[in-house]
């Protein structure tokens, strides 16, 4: 299902090359999509807040994605436009993590916001991406909006750029 994601493809080729880019570095590449994870959504029980933890994060895979972006060197959140915003799956994701807002479990990681779209709407969704990502202590160093419907030059600028930002 993955591989039929126009937005999978922009960041996986982004990735690909930034790998090139960084030559014989060894890095470790995790990529998480909307089909291989199960999410539970936010029940609004305020225990986040309260006690520091989400109880659901063993009741789903959050702990996992959690334990992963912890120890992640760059993050990249990436979503397709829907309706001028993110994607449902992207809404559920962020509000699991809404609380690290406040405790900024994030502070100082490298982040790119990526938004795909066939129309319109890109600037709302990276810039909604950018500004969550802010508030989650995330240093965005890059934000990126394509239309990836059509391989043309806009297109492998956008993915040449956006790698090179990964590399550095």
């Amino acid at each position: 299902m993955e591989g039929s994601s126009k937005t999978f493809q922009y960041v996986k080729s982004a990735i690909n090359n930034a790998l090139k880019l960084v030559g014989d570095y060894e890095v470790k590449v995790n990529i998480y999509t909307a089909a291989d994870l199960n999410i539970k959504f936010c029940r609004g029980c305020l225990n986040c807040f309260v006690n520091g933890i989400c109880y659901m994060d063993n009741e789903d895979d959050m702990k996992i994605i959690k334990d992963k972006i912890l120890s992640a060197d760059i993050i990249i959140l990436a979503s397709p436009v829907y309706v001028h915003h993110i994607s449902g799956d992207m809404k559920v994701f962020l509000d699991r993590l809404g609380y690290w807002c406040h405790l900024l479990r994030l502070a100082g990681k490298p982040g790119i916001a990526v938004a795909t779209s066939g129309g319109n709407g890109l600037d709302l969704t990276y810039n909604y991406l950018y500004k969550v990502m802010s508030y989650l202590g995330i240093k965005v160093v890059g934000k990126f909006g394509i239309a990836p419907y059509k391989i043309d030059e806009e297109y492998l600028n956008s993915v040449e750029n956006c790698s090179k930002v990964i590399a550095d």
